[in-house]
């Protein structure tokens, strides 16, 4: 989903939020703005104007990367003077800032920008947005995908506290040593650490450290002991052999929560820096860590606790987009069932025209990509994980032109029907094979075919 805020003169503040809506924007105004669209019956986002104080306001969505820049045609207008308002000032002084609408998804814009320029507005727009999908061009609202990330990344941790506290009741203990890779891994990825496996370096495991980062002079002891007396002997083996070596010890410990340690170690200690507090790191102080993260940073984090744990989430099958897994079979099945490219005859793409012979339901063909286009991370991961390359794209491809030809047959050359008919065979597949598969997805990875000209096609004859 993609959000813009809208800031634009108010001859144009009907017509303006009317076209983004239909584009599928989720919009924001101030009160006086939104009031007018409110009553146009467009839904409207009340944000506070700068000047009230009140938070958060379109500078905090900037300032976390809520919304992004878009840069409208402006009219000519005089210099402006300095402004007088502190919270505008601190507006204009963001790198940021450039007293244009601001609009969340900047590649979206751009695919606005050759709607506007292309003939007819209609049929050519659809064609640009159908074509034109760089990285990222739609993915949720950044703080949604936050909230999704942090919400597995709390079940991912949650089962392996269980794990371990399972396996402590019955003192198996075999788990400790093989973590000890994922939170090399993780603290790398979390705190830009160079962090490698010590046990690994010797021919003997270290004393009282299990990962070391000799750059930076750090080392991690991963322990699920997590008493003063384990704390003590740790600390007195550290500091007599490794002192020199490292400045800091930290200990970590696969439990949500670290039990509270009073404990008085400054004999230990003997003027050695250490926190008992903060250098003893649980899964919640980690957890906060993934939360601060920048989105791209914080998907990556998650894919790593995904990919180490997904032995504990197996019966829940955590980690598992359902979504992506039903593409990537549809993916597999309409290929395998492909008719031979090379005898199919040659298609031109012509979506406009496409358009045209479909102009009774034109409209409904176009709604099923700007409506479903929030489903187009889940397309794409699906389509990079089945490897939607040179050979199995002309074959998906050949699928999808002779069953959408087909479907068109079957229902008297009625697009919308033929279109329904397709999705609900694949849905129904899916969903006899025991997968969820959601409607949505599949409306969308068709809508993006009928784009590339393989839904429907256009003869060239």
């Amino acid at each position: 989903m993609s959000a813009i805020s809208l800031t634009s003169d108010r001859p144009n503040v009907v017509r303006t939020p009317t076209f983004y809506a239909d584009l599928g924007f989720t919009l924001y105004a101030t009160s006086g703005t939104g009031s007018v669209i409110t009553e146009t019956g467009i839904p409207v986002n009340i944000l506070p104007k700068l000047a009230s104080g009140q938070r958060p306001n379109v500078i905090d969505l900037m300032k976390n990367k809520d919304m992004a820049r878009h840069q409208h045609p402006q009219r000519q207008k005089p210099p402006r003077r300095r402004n007088q308002n502190p919270h505008r000032r601190d507006a204009e002084s963001h790198p940021h800032h450039d007293h244009a609408p601001w609009c969340r998804c900047r590649p979206a814009s751009d695919q606005v920008a050759a709607r506007q320029r292309s003939a007819g507005a209609g049929a050519a727009g659809v064609s640009q947005l159908a074509t034109h999908r760089p990285a990222h061009t739609f993915p949720n609202i950044m703080a949604i995908q936050r909230q999704s990330n942090l919400t597995e990344a709390k079940e991912w941790f949650g089962r392996l506290d269980a794990d371990f506290r399972a396996n402590a009741a019955i003192r198996h203990l075999d788990g400790n040593i093989e973590i000890e890779n994922f939170f090399r891994d993780l603290l790398n990825q979390l705190f830009g650490w160079s962090l490698t496996n010590a046990n690994w370096s010797g021919s003997i495991n270290q004393d009282s450290f299990d990962l070391e980062d000799r750059t930076n002079r750090i080392a991690v002891q991963v322990t699920s002991t997590m008493s003063a007396a384990k704390i003590r002997k740790t600390l007195t083996s550290f500091i007599q052999n490794h002192r020199s070596t490292f400045d800091r010890l930290i200990f970590v410990y696969p439990f949500i929560s670290k039990t509270a340690s009073e404990a008085d170690f400054s004999k230990q200690l003997a003027g050695f820096a250490f926190d008992s507090d903060g250098d003893r790191l649980d899964l919640s102080a980690l957890l906060q860590r993934v939360q601060n993260l920048e989105i791209g940073e914080q998907d990556s984090a998650l894919r790593l606790i995904r990919n180490e744990l997904k032995p504990l989430g197996r019966a829940l099958q955590m980690g598992v987009d359902q979504t992506v897994e039903a593409i990537i079979s549809i993916i597999r099945y309409i290929s395998a069932s492909a008719p031979d490219p090379s005898n199919l005859p040659e298609f031109k793409p012509d979506a406009p025209g496409k358009l045209e012979r479909f102009k009774a339901h034109a409209e409904f063909l176009k709604r099923q990509f700007l409506n479903n286009v929030t489903c187009y991370r889940a397309v794409e991961e699906a389509r990079q994980a089945v490897g939607y390359d040179a050979a199995r794209a002309p074959r998906c491809a050949a699928w999808l032109r002779e069953k959408s030809l087909s479907a068109l047959e079957n229902h008297g050359n009625d697009a919308r029907q033929a279109f329904e008919s397709i999705v609900s065979h694949l849905v129904e597949r899916e969903h006899k094979a025991g997968r969820d598969c959601e409607e949505q997805a599949v409306r969308y990875f068709l809508a993006d075919e009928f784009g590339r000209c393989n839904v429907f096609p256009n003869p060239t004859t």
